[in-house]
């Protein structure tokens, strides 16, 4: 027979095991992509994700802030850059629109 006190034990460690696998990791990995909204115009959406290929698929249908100032729905992506390696936007007008949202 166990002692009471090893049960509680064996239960806080099992609760404590439990909580921590429960936990979700999420990816450092910061990335902007350039969009076609459903309208057809320009557009920014920013995520975290662990890959550019990852950011790439996730980011049709997520909201993006377009350059007439409203959030529509992406349909395609035009370009995704990586934030943690200092990329810009090879569409020169887009990264100046870009830069002064920051403004």
């Amino acid at each position: 027979m166990l002692k009471p006190i090893n049960t509680a034990i064996g239960l806080f460690c099992l609760l404590a095991a439990t909580g921590a696998s429960a936990e979700r990791i999420w990816p450092d990995n910061k990335f902007e992509c350039q969009v076609v909204s459903s309208s057809g115009a320009r557009g920014l959406v920013s995520l975290q994700t662990y890959t550019r290929q990852d950011a790439r698929r996730g980011v049709i249908g997520l909201n993006a802030v377009t350059d007439k100032d409203n959030v529509e729905e992406a349909a395609s992506v035009v370009q995704c850059i990586d934030l943690k390696k200092g990329e810009r936007f090879r569409d020169l007008a887009f990264q100046s629109w870009r830069d002064s949202l920051e403004e």
